[in-house]
């Protein structure tokens, strides 16, 4: 089974209030410092869901953007464990790995 908590690793940017979080929006500091990740023999493990619920006029760019840290940060937690002290000190790092080239 493949765990995908709707109050906790949904991204639904839409109709997400980014300023003021809620619905839609991932708690990346949460998911990263103290989310409780499941470990038994009957999950595969978990993933970030992207909705694209009234988002017909963004682009993909704009909605991968608004995954990209719940993902990352869902990633180091099930691939190593928490290496940084903080969410802040993750994103740091990522940010100085930054992306792929595109083509």
């Amino acid at each position: 089974m493949i765990i995908t908590p709707e109050d906790k690793l949904y991204v639904v940017p839409g109709i997400a209030n980014f300023d003021g979080g809620g619905y839609g929006v991932v708690d990346t500091d949460k998911v990263y410092t103290t989310m409780d990740f499941r470990s038994d023999d009957r999950v595969a493990g978990y993933m970030v869901a992207l909705w694209n619920d009234a988002a017909e006029n963004r682009t993909d760019t704009f909605l991968l953007g608004k995954a990209y840290e719940p993902v990352a940060a869902v990633a180091e937690r099930l691939w190593s464990g928490a290496q940084s002290n903080s969410l802040d000190a993750f994103l740091a790092r990522l940010n100085a790995i930054g992306l792929a080239p595109s083509e």
